[in-house]
Parts: C-alpha cells; sequence; structure tokens
C-alpha cells in the first residue's frame, strides 16, 4: 500500500535495507502462523 501510494520505492532501496525489510516481513508472518496455530490449531480447547 505504501509503495502503491507513492510513499516509498523499495527498488531505490539498498541490500540491507531490503534484506531488513524482508526478514521483519518473516518474523510477523512466522509469529502471525504460531499464534494462529495456537488458538485455532487442532489441539485448540472449545
Amino acid at each position: 500500500m505504501i509503495t502503491a501510494l507513492g510513499l516509498a520505492k523499495p527498488w531505490t532501496w539498498s541490500r540491507k535495507d531490503a534484506t531488513i525489510d524482508v526478514l521483519d516481513k518473516a518474523v510477523v508472518i512466522v509469529a502471525t502462523g504460531a499464534i494462529f496455530d495456537r488458538v485455532l490449531g487442532p489441539n485448540a480447547r472449545s
């Protein structure tokens, strides 16, 4: 959304900045998946 609005241009980022951005998103994805599995997984209590 930020890119679509023209507020950021990730293609101009350094390799370090792009790596940090990707790792940050990966952490959020893994944490969300772990929480989802814990709350709604097969062993979750109803």
